[in-house]
């Protein structure tokens, strides 16, 4: 199946449900209930940040 991009000794276990790429079990994290790579969770993480931000901002005014 393939070698983790991340861990070059460790064989890939699943594939990110976001941009299908292979990884192994030490690179799993869910997100969700989804299977994803560190990169996809961060921006994943990043885009819950601004909106829960931007959700804060409705209705304020300056």
């Amino acid at each position: 199946m393939g070698k983790c991009p991340n861990h070059s000794g460790s064989e890939i276990d699943f594939r990110c449900k976001s941009c299908e790429r292979g990884f192994c079990l030490q690179c799993m994290d869910t997100m969700k209930g989804l299977l994803l790579c560190p990169d996809c969770r961060c921006r994943l993480a990043v885009y819950k940040m601004y909106q829960d931000h931007d959700r804060d901002l409705e209705g304020a005014s300056y």
